[in-house]
């Protein structure tokens, strides 16, 4: 849905802990009719959260980490051995 990104970007921004991070994934369930709203997000994974079929780029990790930063101790390893 168009816009959606800025709001969720607005979000992963709030949920900032400093030295923690913020989560990696979001999913959210929002049901209209029934006011369903279910979010759940994952904030720290030793392993890698996304899949096999999913390559990030050495990049990508450190814009997460220069936007976000982490204490090494909540820096999964898989971020740093891009």
């Amino acid at each position: 849905m168009d816009g959606l990104d800025e709001l969720f970007h607005q979000l992963k921004r709030a949920e900032y802990k400093p030295e923690e991070g913020t989560w990696f994934r979001c999913h959210l369930e929002y049901s209209h009719r029934r006011k369903t709203y279910t979010a759940s997000m994952q904030t720290f994974d030793r392993e890698f959260p996304f899949g096999d079929d999913l390559q990030i780029p050495p990049w990508a990790c450190m814009e997460e980490l220069t936007m976000f930063p982490r204490h090494p101790k909540h820096t999964p390893p898989w971020m740093t051995q891009q």
